[in-house]
C-alpha cells in the first residue's frame, strides 16, 4: 500500500522575544508526529533542545528557518517554518534636565545608554506626547516624563527623564542674549572664550551644572 506521510503546513513567521523557548511544534499545522526539527546553521541546530523546543538565547535578531521533516524508511515528507527573534526593548536610562521656565527642550537628551527610538512620550499627566519636543513649565518644579520603548514582541521598556525648571525664565531678554553668544572651544580643557554680538547693553552670563548648581 501507498505510504502517505504529512509534515503539515506552515504557519506565518513566528515572532519571539530574544531568550525565550519556542516549540517549534506551533510553528506548523497538520501534521503527523514523530518527526524531527533541524537547522542548517549549526548554532541554532545546536539550541533546539528536546526533540522541538529552539531556545533563542544568545542568538542574532533575525529570522531562521527550520525543517520538520517525517520519515518512513525511504519515504519522506517535510516543510519549512521560520521563527524571528526580536530584541528586547530598550528605553535608556533614566535621566534629568535642567532648564529655565518656558524654555523648549528636546526629551531625548534627558536619556542616558542606548536608546530605541521608536518608543512613546508620555508627559506627567500621562497624556501621549506627538514628538519629543516640548516646552517647560512656566512654575519651577520637577516634571516627570516616560519615554516608553516596544516593538510589539517583547515587553515593554520605560526610562524616566525629570525635568527640572528652575526660577530662570528663557523668554526674558537676558536670557535669551545666549542666542547671539559663541562660546569656544567646545570640548574645553578648562579655558573658554565667551563672545557675543547682543548689542542692547551689558547681561550676566549664569552657569550651571545639570543638577541646577
Amino acid at each position: 500500500s501507498a505510504i502517505v506521510l504529512e509534515s503539515g503546513s506552515a504557519n506565518s513567521v513566528t515572532n519571539v522575544c530574544n531568550g525565550n523557548i519556542v516549540d517549534l511544534y506551533t510553528t506548523i499545522n497538520g501534521f503527523d508526529l514523530n518527526g524531527t526539527w533541524s537547522s542548517p546553521i549549526p548554532a541554532v541546530n545546536a539550541s533546539i533542545i528536546n526533540d522541538s523546543l529552539f531556545n533563542t538565547s544568545g542568538l542574532a535578531y533575525q529570522t531562521f528557518n527550520f525543517q520538520y521533516r517525517i520519515t518512513d524508511g525511504c519515504a519522506y515528507d517535510s516543510i519549512i517554518s521560520q521563527v524571528k527573534i526580536y530584541p528586547p526593548s530598550n528605553a535608556g536610562q533614566d535621566g534629568v534636565i535642567t532648564a529655565c521656565k518656558n524654555q523648549p527642550i528636546d526629551l531625548l537628551a534627558g536619556l542616558n545608554g542606548n536608546t530605541d527610538l521608536n518608543g512613546d512620550w508620555r508627559d506627567p499627566s500621562a497624556v501621549l506626547l506627538p514628538n519629543s519636543q516640548v516646552t517647560t513649565a512656566n512654575f519651577p518644579g520637577q516634571y516627570n516624563y516616560h519615554y516608553i520603548s516596544g516593538n510589539g514582541v517583547c515587553p515593554n521598556d520605560t526610562a524616566l527623564v525629570v525635568v527640572s525648571v528652575t526660577n530662570c525664565n528663557w523668554l526674558s531678554v537676558e536670557e535669551n542674549a545666549l542666542e547671539s553668544v559663541n562660546i569656544y572651544p567646545n570640548p574645553s580643557t578648562g579655558l573658554v572664550y565667551v563672545e557675543s554680538t547682543f548689542s542692547t547693553g551689558n547681561f550676566d552670563l549664569i552657569v550651571m551644572d545639570e543638577i541646577g548648581r
